[in-house]
């Protein structure tokens, strides 16, 4: 998340958080996701939906595409990688 150019990015990193640890959905900025994006989508397909959509459109990691010294950039790369936490592609 070294630059997040659009709301929808944040929207789509903060879904794919509380999908994967849903302990956290209590917590007042999840709270609050669901209040200000979640219900105003609609049903849970919905939902699921419009982030398979936001998926496609925002849901890769450009290795090019920053501003980070090389030096730093290629570890922290390889280590997100590691942890699966992007999309399946």
């Amino acid at each position: 998340m070294e630059c997040v150019g659009q709301q929808q990015e944040d929207q789509l990193y903060i879904w794919n958080i509380k999908k994967r640890y849903p302990k956290l959905l209590s917590a007042p900025p999840f709270r609050l996701f669901q209040t200000e994006i979640l219900d105003p989508l609609g049903s849970e397909l919905q939902q699921e939906e419009y982030f398979k959509g936001l998926d496609l459109k925002y849901g890769e990691m450009y290795r090019e595409d920053h501003v980070i010294p090389a030096w730093v950039a290629e570890p922290v790369f390889d280590y997100i990688t590691g942890l699966d936490v992007l999309s399946d592609n």
